[in-house]
């Protein structure tokens, strides 16, 4: 079938027509209500998709991995699987899959159209709306979140202070990699200036030439560690280490792989 792509915000003003399948992939954590947002724009009146998949970080993998990266100020809102499935349903939506994806950092909602009628049949009676409420409380086996929570929010200045730590003692012979959120967010929140570490790698040629916010560092391309020749390289996404190995070995580059993971590093070999 052909496709049409529309360079535009999506708004109610292009529903014309039941869409088959909404993608939102990244975009319920930014949305300030999104019971709102769901229900005034993709559930309006008779237009629901047929599918609906969603993709957000998983509180419960962050708070169980100390992911002190995670936050960001357009961050509005946090899901575990148990409120993304609420969620959902209240806007009338049943889970079809809910799963996790991406070394289990996302979920992965595929859900199925109900009527919005049905599902405040199924969510607004007193009992419900104490079950539910209990339940988006709740972890995969049942541990309670709020207490998970807690603890994660006690351990956060121990966990900035070991990062500092580590910086400190090789920065001078070190770089970043990987200039998105989460390499911009460690370093503002550690408060590592591009005097401490000039330079963060990025293999993505539109980000080259720019400078990290607030903290100043140049993002460089892969190519110039021939020249600057680091010690040790921290990666702060541990999906993308195989690439980065490889990456490293195709320039010959000899350095000390750090991968920034469950609020510590796991030094991995001397490349």
């Amino acid at each position: 079938k052909d496709i049409k792509f529309i360079p535009d915000y999506y708004s109610s003003d292009y529903l014309n027509k039941k869409p088959g399948l909404i993608v939102l992939r990244h975009i319920l954590e930014h949305i300030v209500d999104p019971k709102d947002f769901l229900t005034s724009i993709i559930c309006n009146q008779k237009l629901y998709p047929s599918d609906i998949y969603v993709e957000v970080p998983d509180w419960e993998w962050i708070v169980d991995n100390d992911q002190v990266m995670m936050f960001s100020n357009d961050h509005c809102s946090y899901y575990s699987k148990n409120s993304l499935e609420l969620t959902l349903s209240l806007c009338g939506f049943k889970c079809e899959q809910l799963s996790t994806t991406f070394e289990d950092e996302y979920l992965q909602y595929f859900g199925k159209e109900i009527s919005l009628s049905v599902s405040k049949q199924l969510n607004d009676t007193p009992e419900s709306l104490k079950y539910n409420r209990d339940l988006h409380l709740k972890g995969y086996s049942g541990t309670d979140l709020t207490d998970k929570t807690k603890s994660f929010i006690r351990r956060i200045p121990k966990v900035l202070e070991r990062f500092k730590s580590y910086f400190s003692r090789t920065s001078n012979d070190a770089v970043l990699w990987g200039a998105g959120g989460k390499g911009a967010i460690l370093l503002s929140t550690l408060g590592i200036s591009y005097k401490q570490l000039p330079f963060v790698v990025d293999s993505n040629p539109n980000k080259h030439n720019t400078y990290i916010p607030v903290t100043g560092q140049q993002v460089i391309p892969p190519d110039r560690l021939k020249i600057i020749r680091p010690r040790y390289v921290f990666i702060t996404n541990p999906s993308y280490y195989k690439e980065i190995e490889s990456q490293l070995n195709s320039l010959g580059i000899k350095a000390r792989i750090i991968i920034i993971k469950n609020g510590g590093l796991k030094w991995l070999y001397q490349n």
